[in-house]
């Protein structure tokens, strides 16, 4: 055992305390609300405007439903009607989006309707919150966004000024795009090109999923009857009762505790000028910094490197094959954390505030990650640099940290227990934890959760940290790719 310079024997008690204070405030922010921006007295929102998340994930469900509509046609009634469910609850943007999705899907007689239906319900939600502290009422500017959607349901629809057209396109994106359909064929051609490339994509991913799942799933089964009958060895060795465990305990409580710091920080020193995707590249890069925590304690780096999983296993071009076949082994243990992700949001819905019937409600959200806004709202370069992110950046560090060092110290401190009991608690432990900084809130925390537990098994039957960060790689570059298909 190295002896220790400074500052004195390791501490995990104290480690995991910065730990679990710093999960617990990041969990936090990610589930509180952000603030609207302040406005000056008698100003009125514009109710029209959804926030970024909300809008991107409106745009894919609608270019979604119209693309299956289009490409089965058989199908567009079911299309239309899910649509209408969909779009026909929420907030009053929502439900405007709506209208100009019913007029491509189901004519514009409908539309009429459900555009009148709206207003009327509008009329009544500021009827009775008058006087309210919450009092309801749609701005002049969206008033006047309605008076151009009604004049573009009409039979004979009157030419549109430049600046109308765009603002319609500004406030409603894709589907503003869909309602000028009506008087110019480009705007609509785009509008259901983009929904067809949606439905494609979508469906490339849903029978690449399931395909891969049935291939993963023979190849997880493979593997449980490998080490059962003792044929598939396992390559992690770095869990000894002489290693330093709380000394990687305090170099992951440094890292969670650097990694925040750099990610405020770093976009608070940037020029405006800089992107920020760039900002978190720059803070991906410098939090490795951490690594140098148990070599300032009296560690060699060699040893780290290795007990850290930063090793090239039994070859780099093997351990990438391993990787790739661990992230079809993780296809079945990822559709049962969908699962129950879906599980927990039918309990939400269940536990939530009813809504009167009829009336303006918020809109359901579901977990999503901010990146989405991001790849909606940005063009080929902003995507190509949060692929650099997303499927480089992100799961060479996060590996380091969390199948590296995190799961390190917790297979050490559970050394004791029988391995099979060791592996399944360090691999849960470090999974949790990994789910829980994530910003997609507490609701995806079995999705991302089975996700880490099997890039934590990967490592110990590999010991390299290679496959693992393969199988990261693959995970956001695939889902990565299918968003910038989808809102592209």
């Amino acid at each position: 055992m190295p002896r220790l310079r400074w500052p004195g024997r390791p501490r995990p008690g104290v480690a995991w305390l910065v730990i679990a204070l710093v999960v617990a405030v990041v969990m936090a922010a990610h589930a509180a609300r952000p603030e609207a921006p302040p406005r000056a007295p008698g100003d009125t929102p514009d109710r029209v405007d959804l926030d970024g998340i909300t809008q991107a994930m409106a745009e894919l469900q609608g270019r979604y439903l119209l693309g299956a509509a289009q490409v089965l046609g058989t199908q567009s009634a079911l299309m239309a009607a899910e649509a209408g469910k969909l779009f026909g609850s929420g907030s009053f943007g929502m439900r405007l989006r709506g209208v100009a999705l019913a007029a491509e899907m189901e004519g514009r007689a409908t539309a009429r309707e459900r555009l009148d239906v709206l207003m009327a319900v509008v009329d009544l939600e500021e009827e009775r919150s008058r006087g309210t502290e919450r009092s309801f009422a749609l701005s002049a500017r969206d008033r006047e966004r309605v008076r151009i959607l009604a004049g573009l349901l009409v039979d004979e629809p009157a030419a549109l000024a430049p600046a109308e057209r765009e603002d319609l396109h500004a406030g409603l994106g894709w589907f503003g795009r869909l309602a000028t359909g009506a008087l110019r064929a480009d705007d609509q051609a785009r509008a259901r090109r983009q929904a067809t490339g949606t439905f494609l994509a979508a469906i490339t991913l849903v029978c690449g999923a399931i395909l891969g799942g049935i291939v993963g799933a023979g190849l997880l089964l493979a593997a449980f009857f490998g080490v059962m009958t003792g044929r598939l060895a396992l390559h992690f060795d770095g869990a000894s009762p002489r290693a330093l465990h709380g000394i990687h305990a305090e170099t992951f409580a440094v890292w969670l505790v650097l990694f925040l710091a750099l990610q405020i920080g770093v976009g608070g020193v940037l020029p405006a000028a800089i992107p920020p995707l760039l900002g978190s590249l720059l803070a991906f890069a410098l939090s490795l910094g951490a690594l140098a925590w148990p070599v300032l304690r009296g560690v060699p780096f060699a040893q780290v490197r290795r007990e850290t999983g930063l090793t090239s296993g039994r070859g780099v071009l093997v351990e990438i094959g391993w990787g790739l076949a661990g992230y079809l082994a993780a296809l079945p243990l990822l559709a049962i954390g969908v699962g129950m992700t879906l599980l927990l949001m039918a309990v939400s819905q269940v536990f939530s505030a009813p809504v009167e019937a009829g009336l303006l409600s918020d809109d359901p959200t579901g977990p999503a990650h901010p990146i989405v806004e991001v790849v909606a709202g940005g063009g080929v370069w902003t995507f190509l640099l949060v692929l650099l992110v997303g499927s480089v950046a992100a799961p060479v560090i996060e590996e380091t940290m969390f199948r590296g060092v995190l799961y390190q110290h917790l297979r050490t401190a559970s050394h004791r227990a029988p391995r099979v009991v060791s592996v399944l608690v360090s691999a849960l432990g470090s999974a949790l934890v990994f789910a829980a900084v994530h910003p997609q809130g507490v609701l995806a925390i079995p999705v991302l959760s089975s996700l880490a537990i099997a890039f934590a098994l990967v490592r110990e039957a590999r010991g390299s940290l290679i496959a693992p960060m393969v199988m990261h790689a693959m995970s956001n570059g695939i889902v990565l790719s299918f968003m910038g298909v989808a809102l592209s």
